[in-house]
């Protein structure tokens, strides 16, 4: 599970932008996003369970989520012309809950 979590982590991200999009009716984006990080899959999975077997199979899920998120990330950041920095930026939430 220790090798999974990034992956866990990457993948919790990406479904609040999926939601996001979805509720907008833009599935193409999330299929793109999902249609890379299976690409992905199908691309080194191979190769690294062979190589370490359980743990490449770990570390080929964690890629898998990387990308689709990044994507996801990518498509948002782009459609709502943000910059990564307003992702990151949790001033506003931490005063919003010392508020309540």
């Amino acid at each position: 599970m220790m090798y999974l979590s990034p992956g866990i982590l990457f993948i919790s991200f990406a479904t609040i932008i999926s939601h996001y999009f979805a509720g907008l009716g833009k599935q193409r984006i999330l299929l793109i996003a999902n249609s890379c990080g299976l690409l992905t899959t199908i691309s080194v999975s191979r190769y690294l369970i062979a190589k370490d077997q359980l743990l490449g199979a770990s570390y080929s899920a964690c890629l898998s989520y990387f990308v689709a998120t990044i994507i996801l990330v990518a498509f948002f950041l782009k459609e709502n012309k943000f910059s990564l920095l307003d992702l990151l930026r949790f001033k506003k939430d931490f005063e919003l809950l010392k508020r309540s």
